[in-house]
């Protein structure tokens, strides 16, 4: 299913809407955590992806969603997904009713559906050597001269007079990495749960038809969301935590 297929099924059949969806290059990157001192696999790579999605309602965006993937590769037969929902925030100027808990739910399904090896197929490294890179490729280290003799020989090979991207497959493994997942593949979702008047879009906490929520709120309207995700698109033996500082542990619970 496509994007624009689990978004119909959560808006208003009677309205038109449109959406933006824009993606990141994946990207080589660091552990994005600490290992268990008693897990003793090393992660052989981390690669990193950013999604954008923004809805807009005759003409004008009312909500977005920024959220990053993380695929994890410790070994042949062992990877990790962690998707972290960066930042949810709505801004009141849409003029017909919509439930932002599931429009926000059916993008994060839309994201669980997207196969791992999705992002793994064009990673950018996170050191490139470019010594080592074709003598035909533009890089941060070319002159202007070099650059435009090379643009020169691409224009009169090509016989054309509009420069196209190269699909040549010796420079993208120049300038590429590529992996394989594993079939079977953890996958965790993480966000935190903190009030703020607004996240993505400046001001828009000066409109009054905008919906704040508080602390206490905020939380049940996301455990609402992961709780349905983990019943529809999760196994039976998933685990679910939450976390409170400073909060009492029995009043923990008693959000579960």
């Amino acid at each position: 299913m496509s994007l624009n297929d689990f978004l119909s099924s959560v808006l208003p059949v009677s309205e038109q809407f449109e959406y933006l969806s824009l993606q990141s290059i994946p990207l080589e990157t660091h552990a994005v955590v600490t290992p268990n001192k008693d897990d003793k696999r090393v992660p052989k790579s981390t690669i990193k992806t950013q999604h954008f999605f923004s809805l807009f309602h005759q003409g004008k965006v009312f909500f977005s969603l920024e959220v990053y993937v993380y695929v994890t590769l410790w070994d042949e037969a062992d990877a990790e997904r962690l998707i972290f929902v960066s930042k949810a925030d709505t801004n009141g100027y849409c003029n017909t009713r919509v439930s932002v808990r599931d429009i926000t739910k059916i993008i994060l399904e839309f994201i669980l559906s997207i196969d791992p090896n999705y992002y793994l197929q064009k990673v950018k490294p996170a050191i490139r050597s470019y010594k080592k890179i074709s003598p035909e490729l533009i890089s941060a280290a070319s002159t202007p001269a070099r650059t435009l003799r090379i643009l020169a020989r691409r224009l009169k090979q090509s016989g054309s007079t509009v420069l196209k991207e190269i699909e040549s497959p010796r420079f993208q493994q120049d300038l590429y990495l590529s992996f394989t997942c594993p079939r079977e593949i953890l996958t965790k979702i993480c966000l935190f749960t903190r009030p703020a008047s607004q996240y993505l879009f400046p001001d828009s906490s000066k409109n009054s038809k905008k919906h704040i929520l508080n602390g206490e709120e905020l939380m049940k309207w996301w455990g609402f969301i992961l709780d349905r995700l983990l019943i529809e698109c999760f196994q039976n033996d998933t685990q679910a935590k939450l976390r409170i500082p400073g909060e009492d542990p029995a009043r923990v619970r008693s959000y579960l």
